[in-house]
């Protein structure tokens, strides 16, 4: 595993993004964490999977799911 301190800085990420030699590309800003996913419990990734309530005991609507997803990336296209 890489240690953190070997992982680039946001200062070098900028530096880095005003060279027309490389293209950065993200996909998510905190959608890698867990969520409960189904009724059994299992936390699965964010960005993949509905979000379930267990006190409803229904998953979030395409709508919500789109607006979350949505959210997130608006977060780390601010970056």
């Amino acid at each position: 595993m890489t240690p953190r301190e070997r992982f680039a800085t946001w200062d070098m990420v900028q530096e880095l993004s005003r060279s027309p030699l490389v293209e950065i590309g993200v996909h998510t800003w905190a959608s890698h964490y867990g969520i409960l996913a189904n009724p059994q419990g299992s936390h699965e990734p964010a960005i993949a999977n509905r979000r379930y309530d267990k006190d409803s005991g229904r998953y979030e609507s395409d709508r919500q799911f789109s607006r979350r997803v949505s959210q997130d990336v608006s977060k780390i296209t601010e970056k």
